[in-house]
């Protein structure tokens, strides 16, 4: 990478960070660019060298979470009998997220149609939680039949 990149990538950090801090004084909504700019120490116009506008911001937020959550994941043991790290991660990513969370719920509130992409991503991102909490849900009822079966005769 070269200095001028280094220095772009840096400054898409520098943004990225202060529109957390940003969203955390403010609400995404109450939020505007220059005040992201301001707290990043940036000219204004520099914004738009790096996002379209303030939902795409919010959405490179959105995909830091899920780098977040899948280096959680890669540590997590793969055994799902066990669905104490599998809570873990979840809760991990909603404390140490929660700012982006908000505002992720927040742009939903006021754009349909983003409500609608949340929605969708949502339920892409919960389909392996379905299927672990079925396949313990599964589990239960054999034990519970096995119990019955050998109390009950």
């Amino acid at each position: 990478m070269t200095t001028r990149q280094e220095m772009a990538a840096q400054t898409r950090r520098d943004l990225l960070d202060a529109a957390q801090v940003v969203f955390e004084r403010k609400g995404y909504l109450n939020a505007t660019i220059t005040d992201i700019t301001t707290e990043a120490g940036k000219a204004a116009g520099s914004f738009y060298n790096h996002f379209d506008g303030k939902e795409a911001l919010l959405l490179a937020l959105a995909g830091d979470i899920g780098n977040d959550a899948d280096a959680l994941i890669a540590t997590s043991p793969d055994d799902l009998r066990d669905l104490g790290p599998h809570l873990a991660v979840f809760w991990q990513l909603q404390s140490r997220h929660r700012t982006v969370m908000a505002a992720l719920r927040d742009a939903a509130l006021v754009d349909p149609a983003f409500a609608q992409r949340m929605h969708d991503f949502g339920i892409e991102q919960m389909k392996p939680w379905a299927e672990l909490l079925t396949a313990l849900a599964e589990g239960i009822a054999a034990l519970t039949r096995f119990v019955e079966r050998g109390l009950l005769g």
